[in-house]
């Protein structure tokens, strides 16, 4: 399943004690249009980490409801429910937030977003996979990066979070048109299993903690729709296309019988290549288009039954 990840921080930057500002509930509204589900991670405004206070976990569930009244969606909410000074796995280079959602949400790493509102979100990004967009909201990157070279600098950085919808909305498109996701960040690990992993003797209630508020497709099924109707509709235009095929030759050849042809169609129909050597360079050319299509088929697959990986929770 893809997901968005957004930053708490995305939501309240332009934030009012009433509610989301009018462009952040518009943005909202139309990253549920997509139809991907979205996580919200509550992390510090500053993308610092953990927070040093007690009502942290009641604002990101006041900022779920305040999305919902705006008319957008949060499926999800991932927590850290470590303070400051706490040894903690959820942010930065050990990204608990998204590992954990990945593994209780069966979240494709490698084919979701992640919406950051400070610098040290993108590193939480890409360690885990996800392709990173960082919102302005109002500052300049030199604001945020003091004049130093990004890393990694391979990220779109967006003016406002409606311009880092449109831009995951035209990524969507792309992804639907090529049959395969978006390249993954260049900080990411080469195996997504591997972030599974969580270091040895960290206590259970050390983790982040998920709330699906918009329930989950179980894993068997998801993958069972997707080769059922995608190999339906494999089968019949290889149906179609072998069914033309003969329709053209046939055509063809009754043609050539009745009526001369300009010499040009002569060469254009490889006549002059004995027939059994004919036949068996359409059936190579058959071979390698069938081959084509069954890797743009395996492309629509989820990543984790192309690996053959799919494990239960």
């Amino acid at each position: 399943m893809k997901a968005v990840f957004i930053s708490r921080g995305c939501l309240l930057r332009n934030a009012s004690d009433q509610g989301l500002s009018d462009e952040t509930a518009a943005a909202m509204r139309s990253l549920a249009e997509t139809g991907l589900y979205i996580v919200l991670l509550g992390i510090g405004g500053e993308g610092d980490g953990p927070v040093d206070s007690p009502q942290d976990g009641e604002l990101s569930q006041q900022v779920v409801g305040w999305v919902k009244a705006a008319g957008g969606r949060i499926d999800a909410l991932v927590h850290c429910p470590h303070v400051a000074g706490e040894p903690c796995h959820c942010w930065g280079p050990n990204p608990g937030l998204l590992w954990e959602a990945a593994s209780d949400l069966d979240v494709y790493l490698e084919e979701s977003y992640t919406i950051c509102d400070a610098p040290g979100d993108v590193p939480l990004a890409c360690v885990a996979g996800t392709r990173p967009l960082l919102v302005l909201n109002g500052r300049s990157i030199d604001e945020l990066y003091g004049g130093v070279q990004p890393e990694p600098s391979d990220f779109p950085i967006a003016r406002d979070l409606a311009r880092a919808v449109s831009y995951i909305q035209v990524e969507e498109a792309g992804a639907e048109q090529l049959g395969h996701p978006h390249p993954r960040p260049s900080l990411a690990l080469e195996e997504p299993e591997t972030l599974l992993a969580w270091p040895d003797g960290l206590a259970s209630d050390s983790r982040p903690t998920v709330t699906a508020f918009t329930a989950v497709k179980t894993k068997e099924e998801r993958p069972v729709q997707v080769v059922r109707y995608g190999g339906r509709t494999l089968a019949l235009v290889m149906m179609g296309g072998v069914w033309l095929s003969l329709g053209i030759a046939y055509l063809l050849t009754h043609l050539y019988r009745v009526k001369p042809f300009p010499e040009f169609v002569w060469y254009l129909t490889l006549q002059f290549i004995p027939r059994p050597v004919r036949g068996a360079l359409f059936i190579l050319t058959g071979v390698a288009v069938l081959g084509l299509a069954l890797r743009s088929f395996r492309g629509m697959l989820p990543t984790a039954l192309r690996w053959g990986k799919v494990k239960d929770k």
